[in-house]
């Protein structure tokens, strides 16, 4: 498997070294995070606080919690698009008053802009870099459309899409009963 292999099959992952620093970013990352910091040599730290397992961000505690699920959070929201956001409140303001979007509060939607991520670390054959394979964790269209996602962003193999769409259907279901 090529390395452009591996990221078009993997879009949202991320490779560090021994310290913690960015080797490489799935191509998905760049639409949640500012450009500047996917270079290779950012402090994961810069980019990441660990919501799961809670441990210090680095390569030692990483490996002593390797068969943890993780669950990371970005740190920034990049600039166009928090301005996409506040332009699509603003559209929803206009549209309901300010009140209620389809997609729940405005206020809502401008409170939690950081993408969380889950997944896995894995540590290379080699023992020197640690991959992380995750995907967006989000639980509903709502959701989704808050980061700007698509679910044909996500990779068909990722489990991601189908919880979205159980989830939807879900609450399709519990709307359905008091209709």
């Amino acid at each position: 498997m090529t390395n452009e292999d591996f990221i078009t099959t993997f879009p949202y992952h991320f490779v560090v070294d021994q310290d913690c620093k960015l080797v490489q970013a799935g191509r998905e990352l760049f639409n949640h995070v500012p450009r500047d910091l996917l270079v290779p040599g950012t402090p994961l730290i810069r980019i990441f606080e660990i919501n799961r397992p809670q441990i210090p961000l680095d390569f030692d505690s990483i490996c002593n919690f390797i068969n943890a699920v993780f669950v990371l959070q970005v740190k920034t929201t990049p600039m166009e698009f928090q301005r996409s956001i506040t332009k699509r409140n603003s559209q929803t303001m206009e549209g309901s008053g300010g009140v209620e979007s389809d997609f729940g509060s405005v206020d809502h939607m401008t409170q939690s802009q950081h993408l969380k991520l889950k997944g896995q670390m894995m540590l290379t054959a080699s023992g020197r870099h640690v991959i992380y394979l995750c995907s967006p964790y989000v639980t509903s269209i709502p959701e989704l459309l808050q980061f700007g996602m698509r679910l044909t962003a996500m990779p068909l193999h990722d489990a991601t899409r189908d919880l979205i769409l159980l989830n939807q259907q879900r609450l399709s279901d519990v709307e359905m009963k008091f209709v």
